[in-house]
């Protein structure tokens, strides 16, 4: 069952993130379908009252996808081990 309940940022981090130290932070990268709206915008309530950086990228949907050029360069073996792949 997947667990719907909102989450919530600590007090303590906001307070740690302060406009100092914010262009210090990396940036923050969120993965996403570009259908899943809803998602997104609870991504960016999330993030925008922070003021760190970050930026949304279009997941690919693998059953509507299965051909994208990218999913040739998976190996399984090496995801298994945790070894990351540069697509090229």
């Amino acid at each position: 069952m997947r667990n719907t309940s909102p989450v919530t940022i600590d007090k303590p981090i906001i307070r740690f993130i302060t406009k100092k130290n914010r262009s210090a932070l990396p940036k923050i990268y969120v993965i996403s379908l570009a259908a899943a709206q809803e998602r997104r915008a609870f991504m960016y309530r999330q993030l925008q009252p922070l003021g760190v950086p970050y930026e949304i990228f279009n997941a690919i949907h693998g059953k509507q996808n299965p051909h994208f050029h990218l999913f040739k360069k998976y190996n399984e073996k090496n995801a298994l081990a945790g070894v990351a792949q540069t697509p090229r």
